[in-house]
């Protein structure tokens, strides 16, 4: 059947290609060369893909490691975070020792305070012992000498 093509308001009708068989040998050499190329290019593409699977299963088994070693770290961190902790209430703790232990100081130095007093109550307690006892004496050498004055 003729095609027609418009063109204007006349209708030519158009050409119609013939395929020889030439043609047709070229075009499937053609085809041939090209599926061939295509071939090599989808081994190249299963390559590749292979390529980025190894890389991936050996980025993915790098990521697992870096993983082990992130939860190793959280793990030093958190151990970490409790030594700080703990050092930070024995900080607490020995700054009320050193707060004690100035207290103590200054009941040391009441007390030595207080112990000079006491030596030297003491010793005004000895004088006063010996002052006593010489007024003692001197009483009872009184009563003699009223009892010799009473008898005569």
């Amino acid at each position: 059947m003729m095609k027609y093509h418009q063109m204007g308001n006349n209708f030519i009708p158009k050409e119609q290609k013939v395929i020889a068989s030439s043609d047709i040998k070229l075009l499937e050499e053609r085809n041939q060369i090209l599926q061939d190329e295509n071939h090599k290019l989808l081994e190249v593409i299963e390559e590749y893909k292979q390529q980025i699977h190894d890389v991936t299963q050996e980025y993915k088994g790098q990521i697992g490691d870096i993983e082990e070693q992130l939860l190793h770290k959280e793990g030093l961190v958190i151990e970490s975070e409790k030594t700080i902790v703990s050092l930070e209430n024995d900080m607490k703790k020995y700054r009320d020792l050193e707060k004690d232990l100035h207290h103590i100081d200054g009941l040391k130095i009441k007390i030595n305070g207080l112990n000079s007093e006491i030596d030297t109550l003491a010793k005004e307690n000895i004088t006063l012992k010996e002052e006593l006892a010489s007024y003692q004496q001197q009483v009872q050498i009184l009563y003699i000498i009223l009892l010799i004055l009473a008898i005569l």
